[in-house]
């Protein structure tokens, strides 16, 4: 990789990383471009050759946010017994206990609502499905055989299958014939 190159994705993880202290400190509401260039010590238009836009930077955020979550809940899931109903108490223990301790970042999650008539990657619509699958497969396992054939076959595939005509972020289908 080019130093320039380097730089680059070295100031696009500090953009990041800026971006998801800033929204720790207060929210979405609370996200300026120009305290985050000033913070990397960039200009305020490089930020916009580091990230297309704010909705890519807040759903880069949101990356990691849902990466730690992530984490969160596979620890819960393996910290005891494979009973279905114990895990899903656990999963649950521990999807509040992250929201409660990175409030603002769990509610960035949901409150972020795309620009007009953009859609949200793919990329970001796959890490939002992927997660069902700490609850899929337990329910699955309580449900019978026929769900645990359907687990069988991939939770995070058919949740994202499901997933791929939510394209706003604000739970309306992007084709309303679907």
């Amino acid at each position: 990789m080019s130093k320039t190159l380097e730089r680059r994705e070295k100031l696009r993880e500090a953009l990041i990383l800026a971006a998801e202290r800033g929204i720790e400190a207060g929210g979405l509401t609370g996200l300026k471009t120009r305290e985050l260039a000033r913070e990397i010590g960039v200009a305020n238009g490089a930020v916009y050759n580091l990230v297309e836009d704010m909705d890519e930077l807040i759903l880069r955020v949101g990356s990691r946010t849902l990466a730690r979550l992530d984490a969160a809940l596979s620890e819960a899931e393996s910290r005891g017994p494979a009973v279905p109903a114990d895990m899903l108490v656990r999963i649950a223990l521990a999807y509040c206990d992250f929201a409660a301790e990175n409030l603002q970042l769990w509610r960035a999650l949901f409150e972020h609502r795309m620009a007009p008539g953009k859609d949200l990657p793919e990329w970001a619509i796959g890490e939002q499905m992927n997660m069902f699958r700490h609850i899929h497969r337990p329910l699955a396992w309580h449900g019978g055989a026929r769900a645990r054939a359907k687990a069988d076959r991939g939770a995070a595939g058919s949740v994202a299958e499901r997933g791929r005509d939510y394209r706003h972020g604000d739970g309306h289908r992007a084709d309303p014939k679907a």
